[in-house]
């Protein structure tokens, strides 16, 4: 007969609320008194749609599921409302209580052979209530952390109850902590002071790159039991962890020590990119630590450039110069690291990232060195270590440039003609063009008498030597552009 009148069951709980709110604006009882009353409405329906079913393991229907959710949801607002600014700090500790009640439930329907779903819809609130509670009683950045360690409790306890429900409220709650870290806790940390690493928003970040990776981890272990799209989704979690690592960089320091940072990881990423379990995993490592390459070329070029002090500026010896330095090593690394990929690789990916990379990174790797060499010059001209006036530190720097752009190119040339690397050879002949343009477009206009007379015999004799070398030996480098 029960099982006839479920929906009746939903008609009494919103009657029994509406009958609560006239009771709470009539009389206006006491806040335990109306807690009381509150809780026992709750329990009643908690037992209509929960009790009967453990008890004779009936099937559950929509109804049943919906007055779950639906009670836990109105019980628990009515409590935040009665509770109010007066018991705020009793907030956490109801709502952890609340999840806990829900997580005994879940258990005793695992344990009575309860229909499935009325499990998973009480693990499912056990799990949401334990997410609000830690949201409402701490702050930044324990909430990311709390959700992060719930998320990994639920995958772990999914696999010896059985239940692939709980593995997703754990992505779900691994997923509100990356956004909450991501969203929350980043923008708020840019705006505090604090010392570098020793601070609250560490741990937040060192805990999401360890649950990442121990989620990762559990997953793999337990790949035999999981579905093809959690196995699909599994290069996601040390994509996350790379993410998180690389995010905390500007957070815990300051100016081009984030560079630098970004290129350690980089670096790092691409030396464990090999121990990586899975062709997916390792490509989305590897993938990753191109991307972060890109944003530490960015950063170098757009801000640490300009980080500068004329006053104490010192030539070489300067932590711009030092971020350059740990930059370009990265980008070489990466470049030696790109031409193992393809190496009894199984898919066609591997093989044009082993083809195409390690030539687009060796190219980057001598632009940031172009780049750096220039910027020196730059620096050094206009700085008070030689201590230059005005026009004569613009001379200096218009003809360093030149200079440094010359032999650059005359360098790579040599290079590429003795290793027989025509792209190397074709890089440095169309950067001699670029000192050629600048003699005659700028320089002659622009620099004075005897700094432009020592551009043009400079640049002079490199072209000469350089036709001179093809003279002598023209057999050798026959074929120059097109061997």
């Amino acid at each position: 007969g029960c099982r006839d009148w479920r929906w009746f069951n939903l008609l009494g709980w919103g009657g029994s609320l509406a009958l609560f709110g006239f009771w709470q604006a009539e009389l206006a009882p006491s806040f335990a008194l109306g807690q009381v009353g509150i809780t026992a409405i709750f329990l009643i329906f908690v037992g209509a749609a929960v009790a009967l079913p453990l008890a004779r393991r009936r099937a559950v229907g929509v109804a049943d599921l919906a007055l779950v959710l639906l009670n836990a949801a109105g019980y628990y607002g009515v409590s935040y409302w009665l509770i109010g600014d007066e018991h705020r700090p009793w907030l956490g500790g109801f709502t952890a209580a609340l999840a806990l009640f829900y997580a005994l439930l879940a258990a005793a329907g695992r344990v009575r052979g309860a229909a499935l779903n009325l499990t998973v819809t009480a693990a499912g609130a056990a799990a949401g209530f334990a997410a609000i509670a830690a949201a409402v009683q701490w702050d930044t950045p324990w909430v990311s952390i709390l959700w992060g360690v719930e998320g990994l409790v639920l995958l772990g306890l999914s696999f010896p109850l059985r239940m692939r429900q709980l593995r997703w409220f754990g992505y779900g709650a691994l997923a509100l902590a990356g956004g909450w870290l991501l969203a929350w806790d980043a923008p708020r940390a840019f705006t505090e002071e604090f010392t570098p690493f020793l601070n609250r928003y560490m741990a937040g970040y060192g805990v999401a790159v360890a649950v990442c990776v121990l989620a990762g981890g559990l997953l793999y272990w337990r790949r035999d039991f999981i579905e093809p799209a959690e196995w699909a989704a599994l290069p996601a979690f040390p994509a996350a962890a790379c993410l998180f690592a690389a995010v905390s960089a500007p957070l815990q320091l300051d100016g081009v020590w984030v560079s630098v940072a970004w290129a350690g990881q980089s670096a790092l990423l691409l030396a464990l990119a090999g121990r990586r379990r899975t062709a997916e995993a390792r490509r989305a490592v590897r993938w990753f630590a191109y991307l972060l390459l890109a944003a530490m070329l960015v950063r170098l070029a757009a801000v640490d450039t300009f980080d500068w002090d004329a006053d104490v500026f010192r030539p070489v010896l300067n932590l711009r110069f030092l971020a350059f330095v740990a930059g370009i090593a990265a980008l070489y690394w990466a470049a030696f690291r790109a031409r193992r990929v393809g190496g009894g690789a199984a898919d066609a990916v591997a093989e044009i990232e082993a083809r195409a990379a390690p030539g687009a990174l060796l190219a980057l790797a001598s632009l940031a060195t172009l780049w750096a060499l220039s910027a020196e010059i730059m620096a050094s001209a206009g700085s008070a270590f030689f201590g230059l006036s005005d026009a004569a530190g613009e001379n200096v720097a218009g003809l360093g440039l030149s200079l440094l752009w010359g032999l650059y190119a005359a360098g790579l040339m040599a290079l590429g003609t003795a290793r027989r690397w025509r792209w190397v050879r074709v890089g440095g002949l169309a950067l001699l063009a670029a000192p050629v343009v600048k003699l005659f477009a700028f320089d002659s206009r622009l620099l004075e008498q005897e700094y432009r007379v020592i551009a043009f015999v400079a640049l002079g004799l490199i072209l000469v030597s350089g036709g001179l070398v093809y003279q002598r030996y023209g057999r050798a480098v026959r074929g120059f552009l097109f061997e």
